[in-house]
């Protein structure tokens, strides 16, 4: 299986406080990953990087074997790599549909010209983009609040969304950052049954920061666990959550007459 993502001796600091240090992690494509570890570990300042929002203080990053060190978000897009955030960045006074409209780089509509004396071209484009987004709010289940405005969607719903997104711009990895936060079980369950089928039948390779570890267990193949910034334990879910290090990290190391 080829290696779709290679951050190879990543650090980055901030007013000399290093919160990622040396992290080496593979991506294999098609598998689902999980990173996972306390609270202040690096994890989202490790998704900003590989995703192009911080550029590196030392070490670099490859996807599908392309240098995209320092590359600004929007390039890093353009080579298939996209994430989600923590808290949903949805256009509020937008519907559903149109937040999906919005994702395609480089629509005919955005060129004057074309707007004003290609309208076929116009049209053409904005109805594949359509039908696109259709088919997606059918495949995550919100067809019915395609019209509804993102900003009156639940949290639940605006993850879907977010994920919805992605599908938009036929991302190759997508880096999911804390994606059942504020979701009910339900849509929780939605989510990973999305996730799983989006891997399986189309073959996406997907790497996700998350605290539920039943979510992380029904999903991931692979989990690297870090620990102030550094990668402590690799393998897999049930090997990494029955790991000691990983249970003092999370709770704190018991003491000997425990």
């Amino acid at each position: 299986m080829s290696v779709i993502l290679e951050i190879q001796n990543v650090t980055k600091s901030f007013d000399g406080l290093i919160v990622v240090r040396d992290c080496n992690i593979e991506l294999e494509t098609g598998v689902i990953s999980g990173l996972i570890g306390p609270n202040g570990a690096g994890k989202s300042t490790l998704f900003n990087i590989v995703a192009g929002v911080y550029p590196p203080d030392r070490g670099s990053v490859r996807l599908n074997n392309v240098d995209v060190t320092g590359l600004p978000a929007y390039q890093v897009c353009r080579l298939g790599l996209l994430r989600t955030f923590q808290i949903p960045r949805e256009f509020s006074n937008m519907s559903t549909i149109e937040n999906l409209l919005m994702v395609p780089p480089l629509q005919k509509g955005e060129r004057l010209l074309n707007a004003l004396f290609r309208l076929g071209t116009f049209r053409a484009d904005e109805n594949k983009n359509r039908v696109k987004a259709l088919e997606i709010l059918d495949f995550l289940g919100m067809s019915h609040v395609r019209n509804e405005l993102a900003g009156n969607l639940s949290g639940g719903q605006k993850k879907l969304l977010e994920l919805g997104r992605t599908l938009m711009v036929d991302a190759k990895i997508v880096l999911l950052d804390e994606l059942g936060a504020g979701v009910n079980h339900t849509l929780l369950n939605r989510l990973a049954d999305n996730i799983i089928r989006l891997n399986e039948e189309m073959g996406k390779t997907f790497f996700i920061i998350e605290h539920n570890m039943q979510f992380i267990s029904k999903l991931c193949q692979k989990v690297t666990v870090l620990v102030e910034g550094q990668v402590a334990v690799e393998g897999t879910a049930e090997e990494v959550l029955n790991n000691p290090e990983v249970v003092d990290a999370y709770f704190g190391r018991r003491s000997n007459s425990d």
